[in-house]
């Protein structure tokens, strides 16, 4: 008898799995989920959606991120779900919210995010709560939050003559001369019936 109940919590605890597994089917997930930023350049990190052969029709990714290491510089989205509910950015944290009327099922892009880096550290970027992809079905949530994956980054020093982004270097071989020219005695001689010399004093002072 004690045998027989074993055998049946057992079958009860496989069972429960299973449907855990299939009733969170979808994941969200980070790529590259790893790389080195040099502070002031810009990485591009994709934000994906597996549904695990489910269909839905709508999908909410948020996420965290440190602001003291990252800047978020902008965000394109793809076009798997054509309705754009929710798109801010900023202060360590990201939303975007898709949808679309018709079911969206495969591996799709989300998003893609310019993270910048800030100052020289390691910075994580984690999915959190809040995030959820409803089924087109009946509405149900079918995200796997805690299978999805973020990524963490390496913010490192820039190198020596390394040009970054939204920078301009300065030019080599000097400072630039915004000096203007000073034009005086202009004076008017040798008039003829058919010719005149004009004669101008050009002062330009070189900066070195």
């Amino acid at each position: 008898m004690f045998k027989r109940l074993i055998f049946i919590l057992l079958i009860v605890i496989v069972s429960f799995l299973t449907l855990s597994e299939s009733a969170f089917a979808s994941t969200l997930y980070l790529t590259p989920a790893s790389g080195t930023i040099s502070v002031g350049s810009t990485l591009s990190v994709q934000v994906r959606l597996n549904t695990g052969g489910e269909g839905v029709n709508g999908v909410s990714a948020y996420l965290s991120y440190p602001a003291d290491k990252l800047d978020v510089v902008w965000i394109s989205y793809g076009s798997a779900f054509s309705i754009a509910a929710e798109g801010a950015y900023g202060g360590g944290a990201i939303r975007i919210s898709r949808g679309n009327i018709s079911a969206v099922s495969g591996n799709v892009l989300l998003a893609t995010i310019g993270f910048r880096g800030k100052t020289v550290g390691s910075a994580t970027a984690s999915f959190i709560g809040g995030s959820a992809v409803p089924r087109a079905s009946d509405s149900s949530d079918s995200l796997n939050l805690g299978g999805s994956t973020g990524g963490t980054y390496t913010i490192s020093q820039a190198s020596a003559g390394q040009t970054t982004t939204g920078t301009t270097p300065t030019p080599t071989g000097g400072a630039k001369d915004n000096t203007a020219p000073v034009i005086s005695a202009v004076s008017v001689s040798q008039v003829t019936r058919n010719s005149a010399k004009r004669n101008i004093f050009l002062n330009k002072q070189i900066i070195i």
